[in-house]
């Protein structure tokens, strides 16, 4: 929810913006209407070419998805990829 927040008070994101996330809270919340669901892989590079080759401006990485489901991934909380920029990052209350 915070980050679909922020992405809209910080006008990064339209109705028309592509996010590709897990669970649709971040889209619902940053008024885009077009939502992705992110493949279900422990591949980043299928990750990555899924999102090319759907035009995806945004993908949420989140602790629940990476570290409880996709360990393989969990890296990607640390090591944000060469091609890939970083916008905002949230601590885990955890």
């Amino acid at each position: 929810m915070e980050a679909g927040q922020w992405l809209q008070e910080n006008q990064i994101t339209t109705k028309d913006s592509d996010i590709m996330e897990r669970f649709p809270i971040v889209t619902y919340y940053s008024g885009s209407k077009k939502r992705w669901i992110t493949p279900y892989t422990n591949n980043v590079t299928d990750i990555v070419e899924y999102a090319r080759y759907n035009d995806i401006e945004f993908l949420v990485v989140d602790t629940m998805d990476f570290l409880t489901y996709r360990p393989a991934l969990a890296y990607l909380l640390e090591n944000t990829p060469k091609n890939m920029k970083l916008v905002k990052e949230w601590g885990n209350d955890k």
